[in-house]
């Protein structure tokens, strides 16, 4: 998961470099794939294939498999949390940059009987 989240902020630094007109991105990735619907078919593959390998191993592997329409939701859901892993990963990175290292933890309060 650590890598996805890498290839996602990476991939968003580098949008938001492109969009503010810092550098201009290009892809010639798939440039020896031919243009038009093999080249579209390839590149939705790569956009899509981390979602679906998640939603496959999840059916594969739960007790409780999605049901088909639950599975674009959850593949949604799957993509939004790779974006705010980003936000985690960028104030984790700049903790450590700073050397902050301390941890607020919440105080724990003993819980009264339940008899």
């Amino acid at each position: 998961m650590v890598g996805f989240v890498m290839l996602v902020f990476t991939t968003t630094m580098l949008s938001v470099a492109d969009w503010v007109g810092i550098l201009s991105v290009s892809n010639d990735a798939l440039s020896f794939v031919p243009a038009g619907i093999p080249r579209n078919v390839a590149f939705a593959t790569m956009a899509t294939g981390p979602i679906w390998a998640f939603i496959f191993t999840y059916q594969r592997n739960s007790k409780f498999p999605l049901r088909w329409w639950e599975i674009p939701a959850y593949g949604a859901f799957f993509c939004a949390f790779a974006y705010v892993a980003v936000l985690f990963t960028i104030r984790a990175w700049t903790r450590m940059l700073l050397r902050r290292g301390t941890w607020a933890k919440t105080p724990r309060l003993l819980a009264e009987s339940a008899n």
